[in-house]
């Protein structure tokens, strides 16, 4: 997820923290916030309770 939009690409980094994990993911297309274009982002999930974007995270093949 990015700025609340579902937004497909690839991920190219992985950190497993204490209490969280974080990929970088590199959008297939770039993607406006404001007057800015990004295209790519990190993106986290909390392990207490699964909270955060990644909980929509599909991995495919």
């Amino acid at each position: 997820m990015f700025t609340g939009m579902m937004v497909k690409g690839i991920i190219t980094e992985i950190k497993d923290c204490k209490y969280s994990v974080n990929v970088k993911v590199v959008f297939d297309s770039p993607q406006q916030w404001g007057d800015d274009m990004y295209e790519h982002d990190w993106t986290w999930g909390r392990k207490s309770d699964e909270f955060g974007p990644l909980k929509y995270l599909k991995l495919i093949e």
